[in-house]
C-alpha cells in the first residue's frame, strides 16, 4: 500500500461550534491516519459476540431487569448511547468566543505559506506524479 492508495487516505469532517452557536463544518482531505482510526468491520450478519466475567454479566442482567428490557436490548441501547457520545465528543469541538473568532479569521484570511509548507507541497506533488506514472 502506498501513500496515494485510496484505501490509505481518509477525508475528515470536523464540526466546530462557535460562541454564538453557529456550527462550522471543516473538510480535511487526504488525511493519513496511520492506523489511528480503527477500520469498520464488514460482516454478513447482525450478531455481536463478547465474553465478559460473570460478575459483570450479573450487573448487566440486573440493570436490564430494573429497566424492564431484555439483556440484548439493554446492552445494545447502552452501547449505542456510549458510542454516539464518544463520536460526538471527538467530532465536535466547542470553541470559546476568542478561539471561534480566531478560526473564522484564519479561514477568511489564511496566512502566507511557509517555506516548509511549500517544500512539502512540492514533494507531495512529485510523489503523486511518480505514483500515477506507475499505474
Amino acid at each position: 500500500m502506498f501513500a496515494g492508495d485510496p484505501a490509505f487516505m481518509l477525508c475528515v469532517f470536523k464540526t466546530y461550534t462557535v460562541a454564538d452557536g453557529r456550527r462550522l463544518r471543516v473538510h480535511f482531505e487526504d488525511v493519513h491516519m496511520n492506523n489511528v482510526m480503527p477500520r469498520l468491520p464488514i460482516e454478513d450478519n447482525n450478531r455481536l459476540s463478547l465474553r465478559i466475567p460473570a460478575d459483570e454479566k450479573s450487573v448487566l442482567v440486573r440493570a436490564a431487569a430494573l429497566t424492564s428490557t431484555s439483556l440484548t436490548d439493554f446492552v445494545r441501547r447502552s452501547s449505542l448511547e456510549a458510542a454516539r457520545e464518544i463520536i460526538r465528543s471527538e467530532e465536535v469541538l466547542v470553541l470559546s468566543a476568542r478561539d471561534s473568532q480566531l478560526v473564522l479569521d484564519l479561514l477568511e484570511n489564511p496566512p502566507e505559506p511557509t517555506p516548509a509548507l511549500l517544500a512539502a507541497a512540492k514533494a507531495l506533488a512529485a510523489r503523486e506524479k511518480a505514483s500515477h506514472g506507475d499505474r
